[in-house]
């Protein structure tokens, strides 16, 4: 199989789960990986090499955004995708550049992401 690698990070469990369960039927994914926070996708990135990482940005002991600089430059020569996913829309909007490629608000638009990961 010659699927994409994707890594959910968000500290609200269940919700991260949730993601994980719906997206691990998507065929275009041959592995879907999650951590709770920061430092655990840093972690994670290190081992699974997504293609696609979906972080929420706050989170406890490192927030998305810096968890994404610190994914972006162990692969410089071929970062993965990042997605924010926030319930801060307020942060979101405030986000203009950054380590991320797309922004999106909870509850998950599964129309916009899968637009995105198209």
């Amino acid at each position: 199989m010659n699927g994409l690698h994707l890594l959910i990070v968000d500290d609200e469990r269940e919700a991260a789960e949730l993601l994980k369960i719906i997206l691990e039927e998507d065929p275009r994914f041959q592995s879907v990986a999650v951590a709770y926070d920061g430092m655990e996708a840093v972690d994670q990135a290190r081992r699974h090499k997504p293609d696609i990482v979906i972080m929420d940005l706050e989170m406890p002991r490192m927030d998305g955004e810096q968890a994404a600089h610190l994914i972006l430059a162990e692969y410089a020569a071929q970062p993965p995708r990042l997605i924010a996913l926030s319930g801060n829309i307020l942060r979101l909007r405030a986000m203009r550049s950054g380590p991320f490629h797309a922004r999106l608000g909870k509850p998950v638009d599964f129309a916009a992401l899968g637009a995105l990961i198209a």
